[in-house]
């Protein structure tokens, strides 16, 4: 199963991407660049959590 949000470093700090669209990901109209490392990590991982839930209803 594809994991949809990655972090990579930029020039700021850190951006979230998402691999389905090859852009920043965008939260709640918050383009995710310039983040601090443990801010990008937790939002990563609650942004890939959230996917996977909504996959999972999707397919019951």
């Amino acid at each position: 199963m594809l994991i949809r949000f990655l972090i990579r470093p930029d020039s700021d700090g850190w951006t979230i991407y998402d691999r389905t669209t090859g852009r920043p990901a965008v939260v709640e109209g918050f383009v995710s660049r310039g983040l601090a490392f443990e801010d990008a990590d937790e939002l990563v991982d609650l942004l890939n959590t959230l996917d996977l839930l909504k996959r999972g209803r999707a397919l019951h």
